[in-house]
């Protein structure tokens, strides 16, 4: 039996049964809804925290930051909250792995510093990282600290297509006990392409986000989904159901996934977490409900007249 917390939707480390969040913690369309009207930047991550319990920190993929900025942000959020970051591209993509191990270690050094809210680190690889090259990752990753956890995201069409490539990625990363990160953009794609040339977001995410299949399985204890949909949570709904049906099957079997929602423009992202996570209760009726946002405590301005 899973025990879930019943006292708010920041479920405490011990208990935590999934992860869920979006690709960034602050947005300027978010003030006002998931945040407080008029908020500083500097405070938005505080007041994500207390409605989410992860992010997707895609900062780190184009700079590592310094160890007081690292700091400063743990401080701004809760216990159980927790960080995934992703692995620079200076490393996955530039270096592909490839003699990255002085910039590994600086960059562990790094996120180190905030140990006790670090998620799974994301090792996003490029398209043209192919299967000749999976001795490389799995020399790389058994020179990883094992006291981080990590999940690893291949583009490469041959990791999906081909069957024996395919099972030996999934066994280099589960002998190592390293997750393989379901990448989904059905969603975006669903929309015909002459009707996306119409949306500049769209037409924008349909360039550069890949269209791949989807291998919706776990290898290890934490298989994380990033998922990439369209601008509403309506719009994204027999995705967010299929993949509620699956975390409701993971998180029975024990497993602590997570999942990321994105959309070409991310106004809506917070909405569509929160679509997933009811959705997620209607198959797990004792899971508690998210906290209300900090946006959402402030009267509009229409009730104020």
């Amino acid at each position: 039996m899973i025990e879930i917390s019943q006292n708010s939707g920041l479920l405490n480390p011990s208990d935590q049964c999934y992860f869920s969040g979006c690709p960034m913690w602050q947005h300027s369309q978010w003030d006002g809804s998931l945040c407080s009207p008029g908020i500083h930047q500097q405070k938005m991550l505080y007041e994500y925290s207390r409605a989410f319990n992860s992010v997707e920190g895609n900062t780190t993929f184009y700079a590592t930051p310094t160890k007081e900025r690292v700091k400063g942000w743990a401080d701004l959020t809760p216990t159980g909250f927790q960080f995934c970051f992703k692995f620079p591209q200076q490393i996955t993509h530039h270096l592909m792995l490839a003699g990255s191990q002085r910039e590994t270690e600086q960059f562990l050094d790094v996120m180190g510093t905030i140990e006790d809210r670090l998620g799974s680190f994301l090792i996003q690889l490029p398209p043209g990282f192919s299967p000749q090259q999976i001795d490389l990752l799995a020399g790389y990753l058994d020179r990883l600290p094992k006291s981080f956890r990590y999940a690893v995201e291949v583009r490469h069409l041959r990791f999906f297509t081909n069957t024996n490539d395919s099972h030996l990625l999934d066994q280099t990363l589960s002998s190592r006990g390293i997750d393989r990160v379901c990448f989904d953009s059905r969603a975006l794609f669903s929309m015909p392409a002459e009707l996306a040339k119409a949306d500049l977001l769209i037409a924008d995410a349909f360039a550069k986000k890949p269209r791949l299949p989807v291998k919706p399985r776990a290898i290890a204890k934490r298989p994380m989904v990033r998922l990439i949909g369209l601008l509403t949570p309506q719009q994204n709904l027999p995705w967010l159901e299929q993949w509620a049906d699956k975390f409701a099957l993971w998180i029975t079997q024990g497993r602590q996934p997570y999942i990321f929602l994105h959309t070409p423009d991310n106004r809506l992202a917070p909405q569509m977490c929160r679509e997933f996570h009811k959705l997620l209760q209607q198959r797990l009726p004792q899971l508690a409900a998210l906290p209300e946002w900090p946006g959402e405590g402030f009267p509009s301005q229409q009730g104020l007249l």
